[in-house]
């Protein structure tokens, strides 16, 4: 058996396109599970009319609400009784319904973590606005939807670490001799959200909830670990849209971990760009998503 398993907040607006892409999936042997993370919108009132299982932990006293996505990971783990799970947000969908047979047939083929390439897309907008295309297993997984593990194969259990929810779970299993493999073409629509609606969740890295973290967390600290040397300049200007109070630490731990990119004209702009007023900074990666990267983005379908 293998389990689909759905985390969730305050996205009972769209979730049932989630839970309906994976009750479509043609592969029988299956479970779907929803792990609600302290969910206040109505959420439990949608997930109640479809034939799956519902979890919800709700916190009384955690200023943000939620307990956070590596703690959801970690419960969707304890509930799955399949032998193998694969993780879905509750905004994304599968793109097609043969995704989860396709990633069955390479766990029976001896591997132990099943990835994905995945492709961005906006509502109301025609085909993708940015694609994932990577083999880098590693890097990829900082998008834990469409993900798949051998559930004996887990080291552990998911941090809670900024960004790296599921890329240190990966690094681990690969240490620990795991096998990989890729799907090779877009076997999720993972959903970008322009705005998020008061009592609406939206992608996690544009929640500033996400980055209220004590003690602080660095998004360049966290993937240093896993990936020595590795900067993502690109990286301040989602700091500054999400979390502005963090900016002047992303650039400074930059800074230490690669002082060359003191000539990188690349590090440069984008130190540039950051420093924009937010306003202005927002309707620029607006223009940025539909004028220039929709231009480029392609989706590979399933041959």
């Amino acid at each position: 058996m293998i389990t689909i398993a759905i985390t969730s907040f305050n996205h009972g607006h769209i979730i049932s396109e989630t839970i309906e892409s994976a009750l479509a999936q043609d592969y029988q042997d299956k479970e779907i599970i929803v792990v609600d993370d302290c969910s206040v919108d109505n959420t439990v009132e949608v997930v109640s009319k479809y034939p799956v299982k519902l979890y919800r932990h709700i916190s009384t006293h955690n200023k943000k609400g939620n307990k956070g996505l590596g703690f959801t990971l970690n419960k969707c783990v304890e509930k799955a009784k399949g032998d193998y799970i694969i993780f879905l947000a509750s905004d994304d969908k599968f793109t097609n319904k043969k995704v989860v047979s396709d990633m069955v047939n390479m766990f029976h083929g001896g591997y132990d973590i099943v990835g994905r390439y995945y492709y961005q897309y906006i509502d109301g907008y025609k085909g993708a606005v940015c694609n994932v295309h990577t083999n880098n297993i590693l890097s990829s997984s900082c998008n834990p939807s469409g993900m798949g593990f051998k559930k004996s194969s887990l080291c552990g259990d998911f941090t809670n670490g900024m960004f790296v929810e599921v890329p240190q779970m990966v690094y681990k299993m690969l240490s620990n001799k795991a096998r990989c493999m890729i799907i090779a073409y877009d076997t999720i629509a993972v959903r970008l959200h322009r705005r998020v609606k008061a009592g609406h969740g939206g992608n996690a890295a544009i929640l500033p909830a996400y980055y209220d973290r004590t003690p602080r967390e660095y998004m360049c600290l966290n993937w240093h670990k896993l990936m020595p040397g590795h900067v993502w300049y690109e990286g301040f200007v989602q700091t500054k849209n999400s979390a502005p109070q963090l900016l002047l630490g992303e650039i400074i731990n930059t800074i230490k971990i690669k002082p060359t990119c003191l000539i990188s004209p690349k590090f440069w702009f984008c130190v540039a760009v950051s420093l924009l007023p937010r306003c202005i900074l927002r309707r620029l990666c607006d223009f940025y998503r539909h004028r220039i990267m929709r231009r480029y983005a392609t989706i590979i379908e399933r041959g």
